[in-house]
């Protein structure tokens, strides 16, 4: 009767506690990219949030141009994403400098935020 009641009792916690072990999409808030053109010529900075179900599907993304010595901050809201694809290139002759993808625990383990110094 003892060790039915402690079992019990530990499913109890057990159930009370997994729901609290989950990712919940409600609780993860935006997704910030901030670029900083440290350069003298002008930076064409494109950023996509890929679906987490689909990643050749983009939830969002956004084109945009940075200034010498301007930042530029996009912003998205993170539920659903699944990862997030940064390219920059030069606006002068569209030169590649950077590209990068970070998936989702990755951005998770950077509290959504990802910062990026350029200097086309």
């Amino acid at each position: 009767m003892r060790r039915t009641a402690v079992r019990l009792v530990g499913l109890v916690l057990a159930a009370a506690i997994l729901p609290s072990c989950r990712h919940d999409d409600d609780k993860v808030g935006e997704l910030d990219v901030t670029v900083h053109n440290e350069g003298t010529v002008s930076a064409e900075a494109w950023a996509g949030a890929e679906n987490r179900y689909d990643p050749s599907d983009l939830l969002d993304e956004v084109a945009r141009t940075v200034g010498p010595g301007e930042s530029l901050v996009i912003r998205f809201s993170a539920k659903g994403v699944g990862g997030l694809r940064v390219r920059i290139s030069r606006s002068t002759d569209h030169f590649e400098i950077f590209d990068e993808h970070w998936d989702a625990g990755e951005l998770w383990d950077v509290s959504w935020r990802v910062t990026i110094t350029v200097t086309p």
